[in-house]
């Protein structure tokens, strides 16, 4: 086995292991585990890959913090550089749920207007329209300042304000640059959008996904109604309907080994 003490600098290293890690999210340890490379397909090198599997194998030298809320807040780092996002720590934010999907996904307007996501690392996920602290770990994808591995409470004071009417838009505007090229329109992430298609798939009965397919013109565009309920009621494969929600840009976490960002 191979002792490393995961001190605050410019790195990441992937720790794989049968073990719960969420109660040492903030702590200094030292971790004793197999060392290995990790591949991560051609494009880049992740680095290597600590093996852990006991507890044993897990050292505190620093506690977490006993309130996850007792950190700075995340517009103090509006002009941090990508990769010194890394060493940071905790930020809070105070934000209007604005959609809610899967098991720990959110997305948040703040105070100060801007569009954050919020991975969750366990717990229920807040309502839309509910306004909430969050307290995580913040990284980028070049384009906003998210919160990973978070946890959330509800704010003390609601967040009042009026709401933008949905934006009728095509596939087309949000995914090309309307000569026909592809790019994606960043600006209407975390905007309400409507959107008019035929049903290609329903959601998965035994998985729950919540998910079905919408074809919009020459695209296929994925909706997610988890959050709706008895959402597909009466609504079959090959029915034109109007789908309006908020538009959701899911682009991939920047890390310092990666060439080029990519969008999902």
């Amino acid at each position: 086995k191979t002792g490393i003490d995961i001190t605050p600098h410019i790195e990441e290293m992937v720790v794989a292991s049968p073990l719960t890690f969420s109660r040492y999210l903030g702590a200094e340890v030292v971790l004793t585990g197999l060392c290995s490379d990790f591949p991560a397909g051609h494009r880049h090198y992740l680095g290597p890959n600590l093996n852990l599997y006991e507890e044993s194998d897990i050292r505190i030298l620093t506690p977490p913090p006993a309130d996850p809320f007792d950190c700075p807040d995340l517009e103090s780092i509006d002009r941090t550089f990508a990769g010194e996002l890394l060493v940071l720590g905790r930020r809070r934010a105070t934000g209007l749920v604005l959609a809610a999907w899967g098991r720990n996904h959110a997305i948040l307007r703040t105070a100060q207007g801007r569009i954050s996501r919020a991975d969750f690392s366990d717990g229920p996920l807040p309502s839309v329209g509910e306004t909430i602290d969050v307290s995580g770990f913040p990284h980028t994808d070049l384009y906003h300042l998210d919160l990973s591995r978070a946890t959330w409470r509800k704010a003390e004071k609601p967040m009042t304000g009026r709401e933008d009417p949905p934006e009728n838009v095509s596939a087309e505007e949000l995914l090309t640059d309307g000569q026909g090229a592809k790019c994606v329109s960043i600006q209407h992430h975390g905007r309400c959008v409507r959107l008019c298609g035929t049903v290609l798939t329903l959601p998965v009965t035994e998985g729950h996904d919540g998910i079905f397919n919408l074809k919009c013109g020459n695209f296929i565009i994925p909706v997610d109604i988890s959050a709706c309920g008895q959402g597909m009621t009466d609504i079959a494969i090959g029915c034109h309907i109007r789908a309006t929600g908020i538009c959701v840009i899911r682009s991939t976490r920047q890390h310092p080994t990666a060439l080029i960002p990519t969008l999902d």
